[in-house]
């Protein structure tokens, strides 16, 4: 080392970037190295050694810059970034908490519901990016407080790890259209072999590892001062890189594939609902005779008898057919037309399955997501909600209903016809699922000859 002590104490600088601190720092750190040399100086050596090995004791200037500007106060900026992640950090940890609380308490068994297995697949790579910004957040203030919260974070959220290593494991597997069925007919995960259990904890382990590497990489680093971190933290920055990019890639590529599927099915629902709508409005009442009027509309569709059974009122016999809507995804739409002996007839688009409300986009606390919904296209818009909503005080008895069947086919939701034989009475109804603390809005609308009447609606 040939530095003298000036030019020590300059490098020192170089690497504190909170200039207010290279005056305490500098005083400090030439205080030590003169007593240093003084000490070399009694015991024989002439001062210019005295000086090298007081130096040489000190260790690199940059190191000892690095290490004594954690020693004191942060920079406006590192308490700034800190204060911000520490708020997120902890929103996140009270999010990573509700998540296996309350999703787990609304019917979501952690280990054998494909909706939480997805949820907290996605929910994985939010944790790798939590992780990434406290890594980058402890190196550049040189505090282990922020590692400390993230770790603490990543144990509770264990499970995303286990989740995303399962999903990830049986899509390459080729078993996601298995996994995709049983999650629309049965709301449980399908019994997978021994292997592919075998495989998905073989992952699970890798990535675990992986990041206990980088959890004990950055706590010994930052607990030694005097050690040189450029080389840890170019390799915990190139792994933490790696994991989010390859994880992120992973999911989306996932997410894409059903929420293909989906767009798919939703697409030929829409068609059905809005040829159901025009052929509504343009024949008003309808009853039994109009059967094969109705089914030669949806020539497209293929109808099987579905069921039969007889009315408690007056006994008639009513034989229900259904056509399956698409090539089913997460959900199962289906037309069903009925016809009874004595003149009833309902036609009906409706959409069966789990997770109907189930939101496929992004979203960073997964709780919110599951309480609030985002923007599945499922759902009903507020837009038809309000409409529905205000439908009964603007209507009046004989108004067109126009309008309402507008709002039907641009909204895609599901609706109902029906004309009872025995009072002589049509009804319209629809539902709308909704995301959020409410689970379904329904709407009946009583009709006479396709004209309006009266309206009655509640929340389910």
């Amino acid at each position: 080392m040939n530095y003298n002590f000036d030019d020590y104490l300059n490098v020192v600088k170089l690497n504190i970037k909170n200039k207010k601190l290279h005056a305490p720092i500098c005083a400090e750190l030439e205080s030590h190295l003169q007593d240093s040399a003084d000490f070399y100086v009694e015991i024989g050596y002439d001062e210019a050694t005295a000086n090298e090995k007081a130096l040489a004791d000190m260790g690199e200037p940059a190191v000892v810059g690095e290490s004594m500007a954690k020693l004191h106060k942060l920079s406006a900026g590192q308490i700034l970034a800190s204060v911000v992640f520490f708020i997120v950090a902890f929103l996140k940890l009270a999010d990573v908490l509700l998540a296996n609380v309350f999703i787990t308490s609304f019917g979501t068994d952690l280990f054998y519901d494909p909706t939480g297995s997805f949820y907290f697949a996605g929910e994985y790579v939010v944790l790798l990016l939590v992780l990434s910004v406290s890594f980058l957040i402890a190196f550049w203030t040189k505090r282990i407080a922020p590692v400390i919260i993230s770790a603490l974070i990543a144990i509770l959220d264990l499970y995303s790890l286990w989740s995303f290593c399962f999903v990830v494991w049986i899509s390459v597997n080729g078993k996601l259209e298995e996994y995709i069925d049983s999650w629309r007919e049965y709301d449980y995960i399908p019994d997978f072999n021994i292997v592919d259990y075998i495989a998905s904890a073989i992952l699970f382990v890798l990535l675990l590892s992986a990041l206990l590497f980088a959890f004990v990489s950055i706590i010994r680093t930052l607990k030694n001062p005097f050690c040189n971190s450029s080389k840890i933290k170019k390799k915990i920055s190139v792994l933490m890189l790696a994991l989010v990019i390859v994880s992120a890639f992973a999911y989306t590529l996932i997410n894409s594939y059903i929420d293909k599927r989906d767009a798919a099915q939703f697409e030929a629902y829409s068609k059905v609902v809005a040829d159901l709508s025009d052929l509504l409005a343009r024949e008003g009442k309808m009853t039994a005779d109009d059967f094969d009027k109705v089914t030669a509309k949806f020539n497209y569709l293929e109808f099987e008898e579905f069921r039969s059974y007889y009315t408690s009122e007056n006994e008639e016999r009513i034989d229900v057919y259904a056509a399956d809507i698409g090539d089913f995804a997460l959900t199962s739409p289906r037309l069903y037309i009925s016809k009874g002996s004595e003149g009833s007839f309902s036609v009906q688009a409706f959409s069966i399955g789990y997770h109907a409300d189930f939101d496929l986009s992004f979203s960073f606390f997964v709780t919110f997501n599951y309480f609030f919904g985002g923007s599945n296209r499922w759902l009903a818009s507020w837009d038809a909600i309000h409409f529905l909503n205000n439908l009964s005080d603007t209507a009046q008895p004989g108004d067109s209903l126009d309008e309402y069947f507008k709002m039907i086919k641009e909204t895609a939701s599901c609706i109902e016809y029906s004309y009872n034989a025995l009072t002589g009475k049509e009804l319209y109804s629809n539902e709308l699922m909704e995301s959020g603390l409410f689970s379904e809005w329904f709407y009946y609308i009583t009709a006479e000859d396709g004209k309006f009447v009266s309206m009655e609606d509640m929340i389910d």
